[in-house]
C-alpha cells in the first residue's frame, strides 16, 4: 500500500507541474485610500460555500468547520480515478457530518457580534458605506505534530472592495493559540464558551490592528508548510514574511494573510 506521505508528495508534484513557472502574486495590502473609505459589516457570499469538507455550524454561516479526514483523504481520491473520487468524497462527507452533529455549541456563537465589539474598542470606522467586512470563525481539523487529531480555531475576516473593473476580496486569518479535540469542543461548559468567545474577540483585535496599518512593501520571500493551512498534505507554500516574533509568524500568501503559531509553521530552506 502506498503510504499517505508518498501520496501527498505525488499530489504536490502534480499540482506544481500544472502551475505556471511564475508563482501566484501574494494578496495585496489595503492602501490608505482603501482604508479611508470606512467599513461596513456585510455577509460575504464566500461564506455560503458548502462542500464535503466545509460546513457552516450556525444559521448565519459565519462559523465554518473544515475537515478532510475519512477514507484516504483528498489526495488518495485523486489518484483512484472517478470511482475512487466519488467513494472518497462519500467517506469524507460522512466524517464531516458526524463531526458537525457534535459541534452544536457553535450555533450560539456569532462572529459578527464579536467583531463589531472589537471594532468599536479599536476605533475601526464602521459605517453604512465603504469596504464590506465579513467576519467569520474558522475551525480546522488537522493532525498535530504528535500525531493527534486536533481542531484549531481561528478568527478571520473577508474584506471586499470594488472598482470599475472588478471586485477584490482580501482575507485575514488569525489562528488562536489554543487547540482542542473534537470531544473537548463538543462538551464545552458555559464558562469555557465565554472564554473561547473572548479569545476570538482578542484575535479580531489583532487583525484590526494589522489591517489599519498593513503594508506589503519590503516583505522577505519565504517558503514553508503548515498543517493548519493544508492539513494532510505536505505542500510547500510560497509567500512573504511579514513578522516573526513572540512565538507567532505573520505571512502573506496569494489567498490571504495568516497569523500562525510556531507549532503550525514549518519553514523550508
Amino acid at each position: 500500500m502506498i503510504a499517505l506521505k508518498n501520496i501527498s508528495l505525488l499530489i504536490s508534484v502534480a499540482m506544481l507541474a500544472a502551475c505556471t513557472t511564475v508563482p501566484p502574486t501574494p494578496q495585496k495590502s489595503l492602501t490608505d485610500l482603501d482604508r479611508n473609505k470606512g467599513y461596513t459589516v456585510k455577509h460575504s457570499t464566500a461564506l455560503d460555500l458548502e462542500t464535503h469538507t466545509l460546513r457552516p455550524l450556525n444559521e448565519s454561516k459565519d462559523v465554518l468547520y473544515a475537515q478532510n479526514f475519512g477514507g484516504g483523504g483528498v489526495g488518495l481520491g485523486l489518484l483512484l480515478g472517478p470511482i475512487g473520487v466519488a467513494a472518497n468524497i462519500a467517506m469524507i462527507k460522512s466524517q464531516t457530518d458526524q463531526d458537525v452533529e457534535k459541534l452544536t455549541t457553535f450555533k450560539k456563537i456569532k462572529s459578527e457580534a464579536l467583531f463589531s465589539e472589537s471594532a468599536v474598542e479599536n476605533k475601526l470606522d464602521l459605517k453604512n458605506s465603504g469596504l464590506n467586512v465579513s467576519p467569520y470563525i474558522y475551525l480546522q481539523k488537522t493532525e498535530s505534530n504528535e500525531g493527534e487529531l486536533k481542531i484549531v480555531p481561528a478568527a478571520a475576516i473577508y474584506i471586499e472592495m470594488s472598482d470599475a473593473e472588478r471586485t477584490r476580496r482580501n482575507r485575514y486569518v488569525y489562528q488562536l493559540d489554543r487547540e482542542f479535540t473534537l470531544e473537548q469542543l463538543a462538551s464545552l461548559s458555559e464558562t469555557e464558551v465565554i472564554k473561547l468567545q473572548s479569545d476570538f474577540k482578542k484575535s479580531y483585535s489583532h487583525l484590526i490592528s494589522f489591517i489599519k496599518s498593513e503594508s506589503d512593501s519590503d516583505n522577505a520571500e519565504i517558503k514553508f508548510d503548515s498543517k493548519f493551512i493544508t492539513p494532510r498534505l505536505e505542500f510547500e507554500l510560497s509567500g512573504k514574511l511579514i513578522n516573526d516574533s513572540n512565538g507567532r509568524v505573520w505571512v502573506r500568501l496569494p489567498d490571504g494573510v495568516f497569523s500562525l503559531t510556531k507549532k503550525y509553521f514549518s519553514p523550508k530552506s
